[in-house]
């Protein structure tokens, strides 16, 4: 049975993006980046507490 996927919430420091990454890239190198400017980004959630604008989290597993 799958539970389906596991999301880190981020915000860039640099951009002030909104983005998230699922775990199940947790080895990319691109896992916890910024899509746009590829700073480090900011833990602010996890799917089991997501937060509440969650659609406006760009998804970065593409």
């Amino acid at each position: 049975m799958s539970w389906g996927a596991y999301w880190m919430f981020y915000v860039c420091p640099k951009c002030r993006t909104k983005f998230k990454s699922e775990t199940g890239l947790i080895l990319e190198d691109s896992f916890g980046k910024c899509p746009k400017c590829k700073s480090e980004g900011t833990l602010v959630a996890e799917s089991k507490n997501a937060p509440k604008d969650f659609d406006d989290y760009e998804d970065t597993a593409s």
